[in-house]
Parts: C-alpha cells; sequence; structure tokens
C-alpha cells in the first residue's frame, strides 16, 4: 500500500520523501521533460565511493484519458534487475487533495496468483535499493512537468514509495505557473519513471530496521542498553571477539560460584552471545558489579572500567590454570629513561601497561601520536640532569617502548580540560588511523625484532555527540579475514570500510551533500559540517600472533556454564508462570514454635529482615515459612495441609491466629481463625487489619496444652528450653478449669547470660488474675531449677521499653493479655556471675540488640613499596578464599573502646593492648586513628558532619603497645624526588619530645637516601594544597598539626649558593608556589618554594620552574602562570608577558600561582568505578 504522509514526509528529510518540490521560475534556457538524459542527471545525484549500481534504466507511461482512471491505477510495468518495476497512480489522491504517485516493485520471479503466491510472500525476503524520479509532462508541451526524487529499500513490506502530495489537483488542469497550457491538458499527461537499482553493500542501505534481525543477517547479535550502558556494550563486545581472552575466561573455574560473581556473570553473557538469536542482556554482569540501578544510567570511562574489570579478573584467576594469562594477552612493557650524552649514565626504570594513551590534540594521525609519544627532550643549559657521580650533565629525557602485547588498547585522548570553560569539552579533530601498521620504529633499539611488529585493526570503539550527552559504539572485525560490523547495542549490522575509518576520523565534512542518501541538491548551496562521531579507542592485533589470538574452531565451554544457564531459564520461566498466575495467589506466612525456640530478635518472628535500618542475623531454622496457596483457599482446607507438613497427628487441635501490627509497631497474635466454616484465606486476610502484600499466621498446636511430662533437670549452668517435640504450653492448675474467653495466650523468651541469647521457650495460657510471681513458679519448675532460685521477668513492649514485672501485679494490673511476650532470666549468685562473660541482665541484652550493629575488622596492610599511602587487606573478596584476617562482630552503639578492642583481641588471639584501630571512609579509605578512651562505638564511627558512615574498621597489630605508641606522634612525610615529579609517602613514629631532625633520620633509612643528599634537604609542611610552614631541623614534631602534610627535597643547587651565601643578598628571594584550577581557591597538588631571581626574564623563570617540577614539555605547556593572593581572596593576575619579571612583581602577600587541571576531579562528578564481587 502507498504510505501516508507522516512517514513520506520524514523520509523526505532524508532526500526521498513525500513533499511537493518548489516550482522555480523559468530559466533563460528552457528544460525540456523529454531530454531524459537531462532528467535522469536531475534524478540522479552522485553516490558515495563504496556504493555500486547494478543498472540505470526509464520507461514512459503515456495516458490519452486521464479522466476515465479508476481511483487507483497500474501503469506499465518493466522488468530490471530481476525485478518488476511499475508506477502506481492515484488521479484523485490518496487521503489528500494531491495527485499521489509512487514506484512499485515485485520480484519477477513470483508473478504468481492465489495461495501460491501468498505462501512466498510468507517466506520470501527480498529487498532491492534503488534511487527513481518520477517525472509528469504536457506531451504536447515538455517545458511543463513536475519532477520528484526519491530512494528507496523497496521490499515486502514497503513495495511502494513516493510522493502522496505529488502535484496539486486544483493546479494540474490550471495554467502552468506564466504559461498558457496546463500540466494535463486535453486529459492527457505522460509519466516517465527513472530508475537506479544500487547494489546493497550491507544489507541495511536504507534500511528502516523494521523487522530487522541481527543474529539472521549477520550471525551475531548485541547486547541490550540498560539506560547509558552503551559504552559498557562496546567494551563487552570488543572483548568477547577477542577469542583467546573469550577461552581464557571460560577456563576460570566458576562450577561451585553463584551467579553473581563477575567470571560467572561474564561468562554466562559470552555463551548467549555465541548461542542466542536475540540481544543479550547485561544485569545479571552489573548486578555481578554490584552496581545499582543508577550506575546504569552513568556514563563512566571504558579505560578506567577496563583496568578495573582485568584487575577483578586477575584476582579471580590467581592460583587456577589461567594465572597470568591475561598479561599474555593485553600487557606490553615501556621505558622510561633519562641518558646523558657526554657520560655513560642512564637512570631508567620498565613498567608494564595496559593500553597506551595517545594525544590527539594537534595530531594528524596515529603514527603522529606515537612520535609525539616517544620523544625526546633534551635536559640542558640550565635544565641539566644531575647525575649521580658526574653532577650537572647534558641528558636526553623520554620513554621507549620494550614491547607491545598480542592485542594492543590505543586508547586517543578525546576529552581535555577548557581553561576558559572550566568543563571538559570533547577533541572532535579530524585524526586519521590506518587498517595497518608497524610499530617497530616506536621500540627500544635492543627489543627483540625476530618476530614482525605489524600490527592490524580489528576493533574501533566510537563515541558520538558531545562530553555529556553522547552515545557509544564498536565497528569490529571478529575473524582474521572476515567482514566489519557495527556492534550498536542491540543492533549488529555489516560496516564498510568508510563506516570504519573515514567516518569515524572526526573533524569536518567537506561540501557536505545528499549524495550519500541520494536526495536532490541543497538548495543553500554548500557547508562544512562537523562530525559528531570519533574514535576514542582504538584495537590492534598483532599480524603474526592472528591465529593465536583469533583462532578457528569451537570455544571450548565448559559443561557446567550451559547447565546453569538452563536451569536459570527454567526458574526465569516459573516466575513467570507465577507471575501470570498471581492474581489467583497470595503468600501465607507461618510461624509455629519450633521457629520461635531458633529465633533471636524482637516480637516472636522475624516478619521482616530489618529494624531500625540494621540488618538482624537470622538462622534460617527461625525463618516463617512461606506458603503459596491459592485465595480462594478454605482455612479448614489450608490447616489439614499445615498439618500434614509438620507431622502434626490431630489436625482438629491446629489453631491458627492472626496478627496485628500494634501502634508500637510490633506484631503480636490478634484473631484466632475459625476452621470449621469454608471461610476462605482471602476473605480472612480481608478481614484482618493487616495492611501487608503477605498473610502472617501464627500456628498452635492444641494438643499440647496441657502439661503432662516433667522436664528433665538441667544439665548445665543454663538449661536448652524444652524443643517442640516437649510441650509446646506450661499449663498452671489454677487456670485449668477457666473459661476459654478467659484464657490469654502469650510467649515466653529466655535471657541466657552465658551464651549471651535471648531465645524463644514456648506459649503460655494464663489466667488474667494470676500473678507474676505465680508464673516465675512455674518457670522454676519447668526449667528444673532450684526453688530458691530468683527469677525476674521482663515484658517486651516494644524494643526501646522492655519493663521489669513486679512479683506481686496480677497479668490483669500490669496489662498483660493475649500476645503479649514475657522474657525471663535466673539471677545468678556471686559464683554464676563471676563465669558470665558479656551483658548480666535481660534488660542490658535487650538494649544491645536494639543498637547492635556488624562491625568489620580489616588489618591494615602498607601499600607496596613502603609508603606511606595504606590500603585494607581485601584477600577476603575472593568468595574461594578464607581470610583470617578479617574479624566480623556485632557491638553495640554504646559499647565503650574498650569493649570493642577486647573482644577484636579476643577474635584475633592478640593483647588489645597492643591494637590500633583506624576508621575509614565510604570507598574504604583510611581517616583517622581512633584514640583509646572511653569513646563509644557511635562516637567513634560517626561524625556530626557526615550522613553516612562506614562500618569497616582497620586495625594493626603493633609491635609497642597503643599506651606507648600514643606517648609519640606519627609525622606524614612525602619524599620528593626527581624534582617533584615522584612522591613518596611514609609515616614516621616519633617521641613527641622529637624534632625533625629525628624524622630525617628515620625518613634517610625508611627511603634510603643518601647522606649527601639528606644533608641538603629542605621540609616544609602544607595543607589543602597551601604552604602552611618552612620547617627547619629543630621545629618540634608535636608542633606539627595531624591534618598536615611533610615535604622533604633536595635543594636545588641555586637555592643552595643563595642560603649559604655570606652578607645580604638583594638579587633573589624565595616565592611559595600553588597548584590550582581556574579558581585560587581550587588548590591542588603539591605546593614548593621557589627562588626568583632580580632581572630573570620569565621565560628563563618557566624553565627553571619546568626542571624544578620534573616534567614533560607537553605536560609543561598546558599550566597557565598568574600572579595569586596567598590566600586567595583575589581573582588571578595571568601573566602572559615572558620578559614579565617574578622578583620584582610579586608582593609579601602573594605568590606564583600554576593553572592546571585537576586530574584528582571526575570527569562525571561521580565515584570511581568499583565492582565489587
Amino acid at each position: 500500500m502507498p504510505v501516508d504522509d507522516a512517514p513520506a514526509v520524514m523520509n523526505a528529510k532524508m532526500g526521498g520523501g513525500d513533499v511537493e518540490q518548489p516550482e522555480t521560475e523559468e530559466p533563460e534556457k528552457l528544460e525540456y521533460a523529454n531530454d531524459f538524459e537531462a532528467m535522469k542527471a536531475k534524478a540522479f545525484p552522485p553516490l558515495d565511493d563504496e556504493l555500486e549500481v547494478l543498472e540505470d534504466f526509464d520507461f514512459t507511461w503515456e495516458i490519452d484519458d486521464w479522466k476515465s482512471l479508476d481511483n487507483k491505477v497500474h501503469g506499465p510495468a518493466l522488468t530490471s534487475g530481476g525485478y518488476i518495476w511499475k508506477p502506481l497512480l492515484f488521479p484523485e489522491g490518496n487521503r489528500s487533495d494531491n495527485i499521489s504517485l509512487y514506484l512499485e516493485a515485485s520480484p519477477a520471479d513470483k508473478e504468481k496468483n492465489g495461495d501460491e503466491q501468498k505462501d512466498d510472500e510468507e517466506e520470501e525476503d527480498w529487498a532491492v535499493c534503488a534511487q527513481f524520479g518520477l517525472l509528469m509532462w504536457n506531451p504536447e508541451d515538455p517545458t511543463i512537468f513536475h519532477f520528484s526524487m526519491a530512494h528507496h529499500r523497496f521490499n515486502q513490506d514497503e513495495a511502494d514509495w513516493g510522493f502522496s502530495k505529488f502535484y496539486d489537483l486544483r493546479k494540474a488542469f490550471s495554467r502552468h505557473l506564466d504559461r498558457e497550457s496546463a500540466l494535463i491538458e486535453n486529459n492527457k499527461v505522460n509519466i516517465t519513471v527513472f530508475v537506479r537499482i544500487i547494489k546493497d553493500p550491507t544489507g541495511v542501505l536504507w534500511h528502516n530496521f523494521y523487522k530487522y534481525d541481527s543474529k539472521k543477517e549477520t550471525g551475531y547479535v548485541g547486547l541490550k542498553n540498560q539506560g547509558a550502558t552503551c559504552y559498557l556494550n562496546s567494551l563487552l563486545q570488543s572483548l568477547y571477539f577477542t577469542r583467546n581472552f573469550r577461552q581464557v575466561v571460560y577456563k576460570i573455574p566458576t562450577q561451585d560460584d553463584k551467579a553473581n560473581t563477575v567470571p560467572a556473570a561474564l561468562q554466562r553473557m559470552f555463551y548467549l552471545l555465541k548461542t542466542s538469536n536475540s540481544p543479550v542482556g547485561t544485569l545479571q554482569l552489573t548486578k555481578a558489579f554490584g552496581w545499582e540501578s543508577d550506575d546504569a544510567f552513568t556514563q563512566h570511562d571504558v579505560q578506567e572500567l577496563n583496568r578495573v574489570l582485568m584487575d577483578k579478573l586477575e584476582t579471580q584467576m590467581k592460583g587456577t590454570e589461567v594465572d597470568g594469562a591475561l598479561n599474555n594477552i593485553f600487557v606490553g612493557q615501556m621505558k622510561s629513561y633519562v641518558k646523558c650524552v657526554n657520560v655513560d649514565f642512564e637512570s631508567s626504570r620498565i613498567e608494564d601497561y595496559w593500553d597506551i594513551q595517545l594525544n590527539v590534540k594537534g595530531m594528524k594521525t596515529l603514527e603522529d601520536s606515537f612520535k609525539d609519544y616517544i620523544q625526546v627532550e633534551m635536559l640542558e643549559g640550565e635544565n641539566q640532569y644531575q647525575a649521580t657521580g658526574y653532577g650537572l650533565q647534558d641528558a636526553k629525557k623520554g620513554v621507549i617502548f620494550e614491547s607491545f602485547p598480542p592485542v594492543l588498547h590505543l586508547q586517543l585522548k578525546r576529552y581535555e580540560y577548557d581553561f576558559i570553560r572550566d568543563i571538559m569539552i570533547k577533541v572532535n579533530d579530524r585524526y586519521e588511523f590506518p587498517l595497518d601498521i608497524d610499530l617497530s620504529p616506536f621500540l627500544d633499539e635492543d627489543a627483540d625484532m625476530s618476530e614482525s611488529w605489524e600490527y592490524e585493526l580489528h576493533g574501533v570503539l566510537v563515541h558520538s555527540g558531545d562530553l555529556n550527552a553522547g552515545h557509544y559504539y564498536a565497528l569490529l572485525k571478529p575473524t582474521a579475514n572476515g567482514h566489519w560490523y557495527k556492534f550498536d547495542d542491540d543492533r549488529v549490522t555489516r560496516a564498510t570500510f568508510k563506516e570504519v575509518l573515514e567516518e569515524n576520523y572526526g573533524g569536518d565534512i567537506p561540501h557536505l551533500n545528499n549524495a550519500t542518501t541520494g536526495g536532490g541538491g541543497n538548495r543553500f548551496g554548500r557547508f562544512n559540517y562537523k562530525r559528531h562521531s570519533s574514535a576514542y579507542m582504538l584495537v590492534y592485533i598483532r599480524k603474526s600472533r592472528l591465529q593465536e589470538v583469533l583462532p578457528e574452531g569451537e570455544d571450548e565451554v565448559p559443561s557446567h556454564i550451559p547447565e546453569k544457564i538452563h536451569q536459570q531459564a527454567l526458574e526465569e520461566q516459573q516466575r513467570r508462570k507465577e507471575r501470570e498466575e498471581q492474581q489467583y495467589y497470595m503468600n501465607v506466612k507461618v510461624s509455629h514454635l519450633k521457629q520461635f525456640q531458633n529465633y533471636e530478635g524482637f516480637d516472636i518472628a522475624p516478619w521482616e529482615s530489618k529494624y531500625n535500618e540494621q540488618v538482624i542475623p537470622i538462622p534460617e531454622l527461625a525463618r516463617p515459612d512461606s506458603f503459596r496457596v491459592r485465595k480462594d483457599t478454605p482455612v479448614r482446607d489450608f490447616v489439614i495441609e499445615l498439618a500434614k507438613n509438620y507431622n502434626l497427628t490431630d489436625p482438629s487441635a491446629v489453631k491458627l491466629w492472626t496478627l496485628v501490627s500494634r501502634q508500637n509497631k510490633t506484631y503480636r497474635v490478634d484473631t484466632p481463625l475459625d476452621a470449621s466454616t469454608v471461610t476462605t484465606l482471602e476473605e480472612e486476610k480481608l478481614k484482618s487489619p493487616q495492611k501487608l502484600p503477605d498473610f502472617r499466621l501464627w500456628l498452635e498446636d492444641g494438643t499440647k496444652d496441657h502439661l503432662t511430662k516433667e522436664p528433665q533437670p538441667p544439665t548445665s549452668e543454663s538449661a536448652p528450653p524444652p524443643s517442640a517435640e516437649d510441650d509446646e504450653h506450661m499449663q498452671s492448675t489454677e487456670t485449668e478449669g477457666a473459661e476459654e474467653e478467659e484464657r490469654q495466650l502469650i510467649f515466653l523468651k529466655q535471657f541466657d547470660p552465658y551464651n549471651q541469647v535471648i531465645k524463644g521457650v514456648c506459649t503460655q495460657v494464663i489466667d488474667p488474675q494470676q500473678t507474676a510471681g505465680d508464673l516465675a513458679n512455674q518457670i522454676k519448675e519447668y526449667m528444673g531449677w532450684a526453688s530458691d532460685a530468683v527469677v525476674r521477668l521482663y515484658e517486651e513492649v516494644k524494643p526501646e521499653m522492655i519493663d521489669e514485672l513486679s512479683p506481686k501485679s496480677t497479668f490483669n494490673n500490669a496489662e498483660i493479655g493475649l500476645g503479649d511476650i514475657i522474657c525471663f532470666e535466673k539471677v545468678p549468685d556471686s559464683v554464676e556471675l563471676s563465669k558470665i562473660k558479656g551483658y548480666h541482665t535481660a534488660k542490658e541484652f535487650y538494649d544491645f540488640m536494639r543498637h547492635r550493629l556488624l562491625i568489620t575488622f580489616k588489618q591494615r596492610v602498607p601499600a607496596e613499596g613502603g609508603g606511606g599511602d595504606l590500603r585494607m587487606d581485601t584477600t577476603g573478596d575472593n568468595e574461594s578464599s578464607e581470610d583470617k584476617s578479617q574479624v566480623d562482630l556485632w557491638l553495640s552503639w554504646n559499647d565503650t573502646y574498650e569493649t570493642m578492642a577486647t573482644k577484636v583481641g579476643e577474635k584475633l588471639g592478640v593483647d588489645p593492648g597492643y591494637l590500633q584501630f583506624f576508621t575509614t571512609s565510604i570507598n574504604g579509605a583510611q581517616r583517622t586513628p581512633i584514640k583509646s578512651g572511653g569513646a563509644t562505638v557511635k562516637q567513634i564511627l560517626a561524625s556530626p558532619y557526615m550522613q553516612q558512615y562506614s562500618k569497616v574498621v582497620l586495625y594493626e597489630i603493633l609491635d609497642i603497645s597503643l599506651s606507648e605508641l600514643q606517648s609519640k606522634k606519627t609525622v606524614s612525610v612525602s619524599w620528593l624526588s626527581e624534582g617533584l615529579s615522584q612522591e613518596h609517602k611514609y609515616d614516621i613514629l616519633v617521641p613527641k619530645t622529637a624534632t625533625m631532625r629525628d624524622v630525617l633520620a628515620a625518613l634517610r633509612t625508611k627511603a634510603n637516601i643518601s647522606e649527601e643528599d639528606i644533608e641538603k634537604t629542605k621540609l616544609w609542611s602544607a595543607q589543602h594544597g597551601r604552604i602552611h610552614r618552612i620547617l627547619n631541623e629543630s621545629f618540634p614534631v608535636v608542633s606539627l598539626s595531624d591534618s598536615v602534610n611533610v615535604y622533604v627535597t633536595v635543594t636545588p643547587q641555586d637555592e643552595l649558593e643563595f642560603l649559604n651565601a655570606e652578607g645580604t643578598v638583594d638579587d633573589r628571594k624565595f616565592v611559595f608556589v600553588q597548584h590550582f584550577q581556574k579558581d585560587p581557591n581550587r588548590t591542588h597538588s603539591i605546593p614548593f618554594t621557589f627562588l626568583a631571581k632580580k632581572g630573570e626574564p620569565f621565560s628563563e623563570t618557566k624553565a627553571r620552574l619546568q626542571k624544578t617540577l620534573g616534567i614533560y614539555d607537553k605536560l609543561f605547556e598546558n599550566i597557565r602562570f598568574a600572579i595569586i593572593r596567598i590566600d586567595g581572596n583575589a581573582p588571578p593576575q595571568y601573566i602572559d608577558d615572558d620578559d614579565f619579571e617574578l622578583f620584582s612583581q610579586i608582593g609579601d602577600e602573594e605568590c606564583l600561582g600554576m593553572d592546571h587541571f585537576d586530574k584528582t576531579v571526575r570527569r562525571n562528578h561521580g565515584q570511581a568505578i568499583f565492582i565489587k564481587n
């Protein structure tokens, strides 16, 4: 059927739509419709180089009697290119007041009739791409015509395409413009059709992707986007098609892992990418990462994500057959060096790398970026290098590659900081990268050249749009000799070389016109357009290792992977079925005595998993049983089923009680259900005051209401409560004859001080006139305690209200009734009291339960290299390993420091006096040491200015007692080497009476500093990026604030000369230097002192600054210098003149500012990427 106006107009904007073409004034040189070559040139603008013309033809339909035409009529057909082409005309318009004209196509071998044609149409999947023009003209005056052009992908769903508003009916029979004749004159008109059939190189040319099947068309499937996870999808597809990486992932042992571990989820996803016929979801993988739903709507840096993922996988691979396998795929080596020109001295270090970050700004090609990366910087003149044993020397400084990995990830630096706007911006400059590149010119001269270092492009990860509102997709070549494909979330299509290369270079699109889409010319002339898509990551594979990286054949998939997936599919199918049937079913939770006896929390059962936002540990045996039953199930039938389920001998004695939520937010039994009627569970739930999704019931076994069996005497200091197999109720002789309505069911709990637990014991039917003392006597007899034992009773009103009962008070007076909970305890004598470790009374223990929280104590481990940076021991993150250094303890908010230290010491087998604790931030970083004393756990962990707090505490086992340690002071010291570019952090412990001379002595040993250098050091303290104080060796450490950091470095030679000069020196002075970003108050990095020289132009000052900082030219060029106030309370005065003299222009309250990007600031202003599991 013809298309309607809306899609036609939409398509017109792409150069092939249904809008009336503008009629232009008669040109000086008339155009003739019967000049078919000229008309064809208008219909067929130039194509992209990669598009090929298969056939090119035209034919004319001569209409001699326009008014006799039907409302819908086909013109003559022409067969070409295996297809039948014919015009489709609506003389009176297709739902419009315009002549409607379309072109229709159909396969030439499908011209059948009846059911045979219908059956074939259901099976066939044909498509043909064509540019076409429809020309209506006056046969008696060919200068009068109307011409429209379009392009389309003709298929069985869209077999015709054209223009619903081809020409205004009111004008068709009127004078055409300023001519004497009309377009349709004497009831005659001609329609000429021009067609050019285009070869479809990818199978998706001009595709609308309706009913598109990626697996059918390409053999591959995509990944679903959770919201903003396109960046994740592009990386995952790239890793999946790195075949040897996929095989390594399959070999990670996960047989016993849960589905929420990263390796197991990654294996599942890889297997589904191979076997699924539809897009694969990533939700299970991101859940394995530990991400919440918000994380799925946050775009992160792909490079950072890849490194975190690799680090997590490496951890999981340790000790397995694939230990170290990732290094063999992705890791290369580079060397940083400083090599003297005139003497035989070189300082170098070799480091591993997972990827290479290359500059795009100012570079034209990938080769230019590599040359820029390894460019040599000359250290000469005032910037000479201090070579150990040789003094100042001319030297070459740079990096060179020792090797490249088989799979090379290149990160293109498409983002940079804009100083003017104070934001990160995208660098969309044109930047070319080749299909093949030889990387041997960028290797060290001593590198192994026995094997070729030629690399072949196999992946282009693309970002389209701007920094904050963009989209990611990947162009990948999955096999060694196959095609390129575009992986755009859930859609996969064939890609051309132009899509892989040219369209992702970025930069301008010179002289963009409509040739690409096959539309008409641009009425407004030519313009330059910028591409919004550009590559940000490239994946190259070493040619000599192609068969190793992309081996042929099928993957060896462990059998447990498809088995788990099949089981998950069955479970999901069952859940789906349950959801569909949910309207007929309800959830019923039933608790009974055995669960009560295993429960250690508030109320009679753990109906909820949380109380006061603190997770309570609940044994499985204490949890109520959940039943999924039909809503129309009679109570009587449900009771019978429960009796069978719990092996109860007499179903008629089973009584079910509903529960009510009291005003104090507790749950208590309320009303028994009548099992003698046919009332349904749903009807009972509707009558119940419960407003909960599930129906909560307590099961009472009436066969044990009367006590007939005497309890056995206790065999230990604290006898265990009777089991459910014993009596469910204690029955008083005074209540045996009471009327049913006067008897009240209550619940009894016991506090066991020896095991530090409160558990359920049994239920009891009481008489309102019975006293608490009467019940205490029954309890003594029931528990086998001596008759002279003292028993205390408490009512558990709510967690924050535990009331002791007077023995003489009746239950009526104490307002004890149906559903109430009474906790009892045996008051210990002096001997028993000495054996109790912990809380002595039930009331104390109830307070603990109310305020308890689980705290994880992890061992504090120094960072590698002996520096002062500290981390927690994370070996426990691996589920297969048991971390014996980690301690999990339940503590109360109100517990003191001494209680905490004692309990941790008991767990570790360490004297608590030799433990030091440190609080942590939410992200796990160490905060401050915890001082011993009377502070409570709440005071230790919580902070008045932080709403959230971490329940992870670090501990360190000391070589000296904490009391002795607290008589000393820890000084945080950073040793700065190689200018100020290398920072090594240390914690120096010295007596509080020590001076900085003692700190330097300790630092020399820790940092292995030569005696010559330690004699020439300078020291200063800094806080928040500003210099706090210049220090000397006699400065007392006790005067240092705990929040400052001390910096130590070798004093430059010119500063030594200034300090050691005799007399007054008027041509030099020290100034402070601070780093900031845009605003002088946004300080960062390490501040330092610098010697300003009189008469020195700023160009020479900058050279000395660069030497002091020890950074490369390309980084130094990004720094802007300014004069700023030390306190930051004034705008910066930028220095743009190389002749500026710092010495004379800087005031006493001012310092030199260095304005550059703070690398610690995250681009998305969010948390770092993390993977928890």
